[in-house]
């Protein structure tokens, strides 16, 4: 009788075993399946930040920011200061009641929506009077102290 419980205990406990080591294995198997997947989709993503940073490079080729030789004109004023600086004097000028200024040979009641400064005398700026809309390139100029100038070279107005 001990004999045939000690029989039954052995194949119960086989039957265990082998139910074990099936899903281990398919654990294993999962797991390694899915850190492949992982591995891939990181690579993919570094591949994209790697993309997004080359693209970064070139589209701030012509502006202040990626212009070492411009921003080397202002040794006092951070890139971001002078951006700061010229955007506050433009927007404070679109208070004037009959619009911006600088606007004024294009017609009246335009506004400077945003600026780009490209290096460390031009700006394209945005513009618009509720009907129409266009592009400006402004000459900037900053004295010694930090008083802004601006002259319109030319405008391009869209359909």
């Amino acid at each position: 009788m001990t004999r045939k419980i000690f029989q039954y205990l052995f194949l119960f406990s086989l039957l265990i075993a082998l139910f074990f080591y099936v899903n281990g294995r398919n654990q294993s198997t999962f797991f390694n399946d899915k850190l492949d997947r992982l591995t891939k989709k990181t690579e993919k993503l570094t591949d994209s930040i790697s993309q997004l940073n080359i693209n970064h490079h070139n589209k701030t080729y012509f502006s202040l920011d990626g212009n070492h030789d411009a921003q080397a004109f202002f040794k006092d004023l951070s890139p971001t200061a002078i951006e700061q600086l010229i955007e506050d004097h433009i927007l404070s000028l679109n208070n004037a009641s009959k619009g911006n200024p600088i606007l004024s040979p294009i017609g009246k009641n335009y506004l400077i929506n945003k600026i780009q400064l490209i290096n460390h005398h031009w700006l394209l700026a945005d513009f618009t009077n509720g009907e129409r809309w266009g592009d400006v390139l402004v000459y900037y100029k900053i004295d010694s102290k930090n008083k802004v100038s601006l002259q319109l070279i030319d405008h391009v107005f869209y359909p």
